[in-house]
């Protein structure tokens, strides 16, 4: 059994406890104990907050990471500071602002100014910038003797990683032996006339970055939500020394950053191409376009303003920067619009235009007005899919694709049903000094008709209906030049190689040339084309030679586009048939329509057609109208 009291021993009543505690003398050393703990706690209280200090953190990451890392930094400070809270801060701060007529305040002056406010003894000034892929992180701690600044570089970095690294530029500062370079220069409490900028070694004017700015570039790898780490205690990252320092020189290729701070789409030809150079160790050179730059000896940063003269279209710029541990490459792209010259606005990565219609057609076998006709109704689906890959601001790959398939209500015409797959790619290239845009395609597409009676074995291989019919493959180049902002110019060549699956008399190719010129007039848009088509066959007697020709108006009346187009095409042959004629044809087409965008993806159309033709053949002349139904879905 445990030891008992003296007076438990004694059987003391509770009043008697009560009189023995209540005596002055117990009552003196309860005091005392009292007492002396508070001294302690005090002591150990002055020991764990020996400083009041303020944080600010300014980042142009996503405004949940940025709340993040500050609240991960405040915390690790709080064990070496009394950390003062972001609302106190971040309010003196704007007042100090206004006061010192700046937007950044994080010159020796105004922070004395805002030390006073505070009646703090030191600040702490976290700032992150994203450029791209790469991460600059610099910590400094202000006090009122001395400022210190320590920075890091990081490539692809989570924020996960840029938690470690900010705790470990904390750790940095308040190391006796850091591995990272600290920066310290001493406060001068009434500076002259040049700024701390200039006698400060890695010099750099602050970056107008304020607390939780518009997000810019959001750091990948990362959504606000429960995955958040838990801000680790003020420990190392568990590598010694050494192995940061050969990791850092390993990576130092990464590490070299290079950023611009000019905007890549201007409107006046004269000005600067500021750009600025980060690098984990002092840099040796730096050179743009191939001229080399002056550079403060031992400076790890430095900035650049170099004069410019930009022509129409895109500037290149080529900065590239050596370092003691490695070198790096950055071009950038200054882009001058004038009034004739526009940066086009990229392609979305993925589009998709699905086209339904119903048409009816009161001669769907395009017989001769001694026939009997036809009437036929047919629904016709196209699907036309498009992939755009952008390479730059003048060069981008466009893959298309194109599916249509019809279907006829009436059982007699369904021998007319096709279906056609085509896919093509092309190259589209910016000619910003000729005003104009080069285009090179290539492609294929087959036609397959519809074959209830499977008299031929060549399939369709996704319709088992269907019979193949033509197999071609194609190229083209065109060439649209805009000689001013109203006016479109377009050249386009293509070369055609024909496949008929059944007749092999039928193959051959054909040679397109076209122009075509759209322009206002009138308060309306014309487009008119010419083009001229040669036909190369097998079977000479189908040789031919086509002249085209077309004329377009559109006129927006509230809302609704209206068109009205004509187009000619005259055919010429060029060896007689079997009947011993030359053949000759004129086909005339005539189109009216309407069309309203219902909303900016639903359009929804209607165009009725008058088509004839004329020919020196008996029984070739014909006429028909067309009556069509269109809706055009756009995703």
């Amino acid at each position: 059994m445990g030891r008992r009291s003296h007076a438990h021993r004694e059987g003391l009543s509770p009043e008697a406890w009560f009189r023995h505690f209540a005596n002055p003398v117990s009552v003196k050393v309860l005091l005392r104990a009292v007492l002396l703990s508070g001294v302690v706690v005090a002591i150990l209280s002055a020991q764990a907050y020996g400083a009041v200090s303020g944080l600010i953190v300014r980042s142009n990451l996503a405004p949940a990471s940025t709340q993040h890392l500050g609240e991960m930094l405040e915390q690790w400070l709080g064990h070496k500071d009394s950390v003062l809270p972001q609302a106190t801060v971040l309010e003196q701060w704007g007042h100090s602002r206004e006061a010192a007529h700046s937007s950044a305040c994080l010159d020796d002056h105004c922070l004395l100014e805002l030390l006073d406010r505070l009646q703090a003894e030191r600040l702490f000034d976290l700032e992150i910038l994203q450029t791209g892929w790469f991460h600059r992180l610099k910590l400094m701690e202000f006090s009122r003797n001395q400022r210190r600044e320590v920075t890091d570089f990081c490539k692809g970095c989570g924020i996960r990683e840029l938690t470690l690294r900010v705790q470990n530029l904390a750790e940095q500062l308040f190391s006796r032996n850091p591995y990272l370079a600290i920066h310290s220069v001493p406060i001068i409490p009434d500076p002259p006339e040049m700024s701390r900028d200039s006698w400060l070694i890695p010099a750099l004017p602050e970056l107008p970055i304020e607390l939780q700015v518009p997000e810019l570039l959001v750091a990948p790898e990362f959504e606000p939500g429960s995955e958040l780490p838990d801000v680790p205690k003020p420990t190392s990252l568990g590598l010694p020394p050494a192995t940061l320092i050969k990791a850092g020189a390993e990576d130092a290729v990464e590490d070299l950053l290079i950023f611009s701070r000019t905007a890549d789409l201007v409107q006046e030809p004269q000005g600067k191409f500021l750009f600025q150079v980060s690098a984990f160790s002092p840099l040796r050179s730096v050179s743009i376009n191939g001229k080399i730059q002056a550079v403060p000896k031992g400076a790890f940063e430095a900035s650049f303003a170099i004069p410019y003269t930009l022509e129409a279209g895109e500037n290149n710029f080529e900065v590239e920067a050596v370092s003691v541990l490695g070198e790096s490459m950055e071009e950038f792209v200054v882009f001058l619009e004038t009034d004739l010259v526009k940066r086009e606005q990229p392609k979305p990565p993925f589009t998709m235009v699905v086209l339904a219609s119903v048409a009816s057609d009161d001669n769907a076998l395009s017989v001769d007005s001694d026939s009997s006709k036809t009437t036929g109704t047919k629904s016709s689906l196209i699907l036309v899919p498009g992939c755009n890959f952008t390479l730059d601001h003048d060069s981008r790959i466009a893959v298309k694709g194109l599916l249509v398939g019809d279907r006829y209500q009436e059982t007699d015409l369904r021998s007319q049903e096709i279906i056609l797959k085509q896919l093509s790619t092309e190259w589209v290239e910016k000619l910003y000094v000729l005003r104009s845009e080069a285009t090179i395609g290539l492609g294929g597409n087959t036609i397959s008709l519809r074959d209830d009676d499977r008299a031929s074995t060549l399939r369709d291989a996704w319709a088992g209906g269907y019979k193949q019919y033509t197999q071609d493959t194609f190229g083209t180049f065109s060439v649209k030049t805009t000689p001013s902002e109203i006016m479109t110019w377009t050249t386009k060549l293509e070369h055609r190689l024909k496949d008929n699956v059944e007749d092999d008399t039928s193959d051959g190719q054909a040679n397109t040339a076209s122009v075509s010129l759209k322009f206002p007039a009138l308060g309306w848009q014309h487009t008119t084309t010419v083009g001229l088509v040669i036909t190369d066959l097998t079977d000479v007697t189908e040789d031919k030679t086509e002249t085209k020709g077309s004329h377009k108006l559109a006129v927006p009346v509230l809302g609704i586009s209206g068109t009205a187009q004509v187009d000619l095409v005259r055919a010429s042959y060029a060896s007689e048939d079997s009947t011993g004629v030359v053949p000759k044809k004129i086909q005339q087409t005539y189109t009216l329509g309407a069309s309203s965008p219902v909303t900016s993806w639903f359009i929804l159309g209607y165009s009725l057609k008058h088509q004839r033709q004329s020919s020196n053949l008996v029984g070739d002349d014909y006429v028909k109208n067309t009556h069509i139904l269109q809706t055009t879905f756009v995703f």
